[in-house]
């Protein structure tokens, strides 16, 4: 109860106030039924708050991916969707009252930091690794969701190939010079049969001809190989990185705001239904992945 009460006084103060010296803010608009076009910019002090500026301007503008399901990606009708995108709308919906009043720009992973830190978007929902790297130009909220190295392999040999240790004399697709290449050898007390390929989708293709008896890559990667190889499933988990949230730094007020957010989210049940529309719906999941811990 005294973490509800927390969150509500929180959001409360972002309608109240604008900038981190408490100035008036305009009084909310009512928001469009459909994503909202940009409105006239209201005149805001530099120290501006991210959630003031997205109360102000009267939509959150959201980072996301545009070719990573089931995070985010483009529907057969033009539309995005996915577990990241279905987020972004549900913060949009408690802190703007319109699960409407968002915009979506399409990031890439290389390149979600820059877009943060140009002023592109308000925070980034795209699958993105908290790492210590990451901390030099953004801030990051409680990780969502538990990523990591895991193995594709056909359904047929799930009993077999339960991790990597189970690989011992069979051929294994991974990406040249990826992380998942390196991480395979230190997981395992034997040399490994590897077939290297340049870009991902090459390798689940080699496994779809046979060629190859797993895919070791991250399980976010690993999702989309499931949907394009039948009767196919994700096992086998043997690394963890948190996939996080990402915001501007030096906002403790907006830091906050998304992580109560995220926690009220959790304990009303909100995080556990998009969880299971998106990811456990997928090929295959580990126990207890969300939220991370």
């Amino acid at each position: 109860m005294k973490r509800i009460c927390t969150f509500w006084l929180l959001l409360a103060a972002l309608l109240l106030t604008s900038c981190a010296g408490g100035e008036a803010a305009v009084s909310p608009t009512s928001a469009p039924a459909t994503t909202p076009l940009p409105s006239t910019p209201t005149s805001l002090p530099e120290n501006a708050t991210t959630g003031a500026r997205v109360r102000a301007r009267g939509y959150l503008v959201v980072g996301v991916r545009y070719d990573l399901q089931p995070f985010g990606y483009i529907t057969d009708e033009g539309e995005v969707a996915g577990f990241d995108i279905d987020v972004g709308r549900e913060l949009a919906r408690r802190w703007l009252g319109d699960d409407q009043a968002v915009q979506f720009h399409q990031v890439r992973s290389d390149t979600a930091i820059e877009r943060l830190q140009a002023g592109d978007v308000d925070i980034i929902i795209a699958a993105l690794t908290h790492t210590q790297g990451g901390e030099a130009g953004a801030d990051f909220s409680l990780p969502y969701f538990s990523d990591g190295q895991a193995l594709l392999v056909r359904a047929a040999d799930a009993g077999a190939i339960s991790g990597p240790m189970s690989l011992e004399g069979r051929p294994v697709g991974v990406v040249a010079w990826e992380e998942a290449q390196y991480t395979l050898w230190e997981a395992v007390t034997f040399t490994p049969t590897l077939q290297t390929y340049s870009r991902f989708d090459e390798a689940v293709a080699a496994m779809g001809r046979e060629e190859v008896d797993a895919v070791a890559d991250m399980r976010h990667r690993l999702f989309w190989g499931a949907r394009v190889i039948p009767e196919t499933v994700i096992t086998g988990q043997y690394t963890a990185a948190p996939l996080a949230l990402a915001f501007p730094q030096n906002d403790p007020f907006f830091a906050n705001l998304v992580n109560l957010t995220f926690q009220e989210m959790v304990s009303d049940g909100t995080y556990a239904d998009l969880y299971a529309r998106w990811i456990l719906l997928a090929p295959s999941r580990r126990g207890g992945d969300w939220p991370w811990r």
